[in-house]
C-alpha cells in the first residue's frame, strides 16, 4: 500500500528529529568545557605612570590594563579610577591625574572587583633658584667645576631632588653641560642661568688667562667681633688688575688655606662654599685672634692676606 504525500513528509521530518537528537547527545560533545568559551578571569591589574613626581597643576595619563593568572592582558573590562587624596590629586574615569596640592596620594585602577595602584608624589612648587649670593665669579682657562644651585620654596627653604637646567651666553668662554659641568674654555665673559620649574637664577662669569697676575688677596669677613661660642664663615676673596680699582672676585679655581694665629681663641675650619671653599670661625674664648687666607696660583705663585683681626668678647 502506498502511503499518501503527507504521511511521508511526516516521516522523513520524524527521522531528521531523531538523528539531530543522537548528534547533539554523542560522547564527545558531553566531555566538552563549556567554561573554556568563557572570558578569562581578571587577577591582577597593572597600572603604570609616565611620571610619578609632579609640580602642582600639572596633568599625567595613567593606563591600566587588567591580567589574568597567567599575565596575559584581559581586553573587556570595564575600569574605575579612585584616589586616595583629592586634595592631593585628582583622577577622572580616564586615568588622567591633576596634580593640587603637595603631598603623596595614591590611584587605584579596579577592573572585575581586582584592584591596583601607583603612588605619585605632588611637590612643593619651586619659589626661587639661587646659585650662589655673590654674583659674579673669576675662573682660570682650564678650570672644570660643578655648579650646585639650590630650588628654594616661598620661605626660602632649600627643596630636594629637583631637576635644573644649565645654559652659558657664551659656549665658547664657558660651556656647560646637562649635568652643571662648567668648562671655562678661553678668556672672556658669560653669564651662566639654572633653571628649575620656570624660576631661573644667573651669575656672571670672568675667565681669565692661565697666567694672570693677581694683586693681592683678602677676606670677606662681616663678623670681626665675635661672642664666645658663636661661628661666622668668610670665604677668600682675589683682587686682579683686569677688574676696576676697589672691585673684588670670589675665585672658582681656589687652592686656598686658612690659618688662625691664636686658634685657642679662634678656630678655623674650612667649609664648601659653592665651587670653593670658605673658612668658618668659631669663637672659644675671649681674646684677639689674626685670621690669614693663602692662594697658590696655578703657576705655583702664592698670595697671602693681610691679617684680619677678629677680637671674641
Amino acid at each position: 500500500m502506498r502511503s499518501s504525500p503527507r504521511a511521508a513528509k511526516a516521516y522523513r521530518c520524524a527521522a531528521s528529529a531523531a538523528i539531530l537528537a543522537a548528534v547533539l547527545t554523542v560522547p564527545w560533545l558531553a566531555g566538552c568545557d563549556t567554561d573554556a568559551m568563557a572570558p578569562p578571569a581578571v587577577t591582577a591589574v597593572e597600572v603604570r605612570a609616565p611620571e610619578t613626581r609632579l609640580a602642582i597643576g600639572a596633568r599625567v595619563q595613567l593606563t591600566a590594563a587588567a591580567r589574568d593568572a597567567n599575565g596575559r592582558v584581559v581586553t573587556g573590562e570595564p575600569v574605575a579610577w579612585a584616589s586616595s587624596d583629592t586634595l592631593a590629586a585628582t583622577v577622572d574615569a580616564n586615568g588622567l591625574v591633576t596634580a593640587r596640592a603637595p603631598g603623596t596620594v595614591r590611584i587605584r585602577a579596579s577592573a572585575a572587583g581586582v584592584g591596583g595602584e601607583v603612588t605619585l608624589t605632588v611637590l612643593v612648587p619651586v619659589a626661587a633658584v639661587r646659585i650662589d649670593p655673590v654674583p659674579f665669579y673669576v675662573l682660570l682657562v682650564g678650570d672644570v667645576l660643578e655648579v650646585r644651585p639650590d630650588a628654594l620654596d616661598s620661605a626660602g627653604q632649600v627643596l630636594t631632588g629637583r631637576a635644573f637646567a644649565f645654559a652659558s651666553s657664551n659656549p665658547y668662554t664657558v660651556a656647560v653641560t646637562a649635568g652643571g659641568m662648567l668648562h671655562a674654555l678661553q678668556a672672556g665673559v658669560a653669564t651662566l642661568t639654572a633653571s628649575s620649574e620656570g624660576k631661573h637664577d644667573s651669575v656672571f662669569l670672568n675667565v681669565m688667562p692661565f697666567n694672570v697676575s693677581w694683586t693681592g688677596i683678602g677676606l670677606a669677613l662681616n663678623c670681626t667681633t665675635m661672642t664666645t661660642g658663636t661661628t661666622c664663615r668668610a670665604p677668600a676673596i682675589l683682587r686682579t688688575a683686569g677688574f676696576p680699582s676697589g672691585m673684588t672676585n670670589l675665585i672658582g679655581h681656589c687652592v686656598t688655606t686658612y690659618e688662625s694665629r691664636n686658634p685657642g681663641v679662634v678656630d678655623v675650619t674650612p667649609v664648601p662654599y659653592q665651587w670653593c671653599q670658605a673658612a668658618e670661625l668659631r669663637a672659644l674664648a675671649p681674646g684677639e685672634a689674626d685670621i690669614v687666607a693663602t692662594y697658590v696660583a696655578p703657576n705655583g705663585r702664592r698670595w697671602v692676606s693681610s691679617p684680619l683681626t677678629v677680637r671674641v668678647r
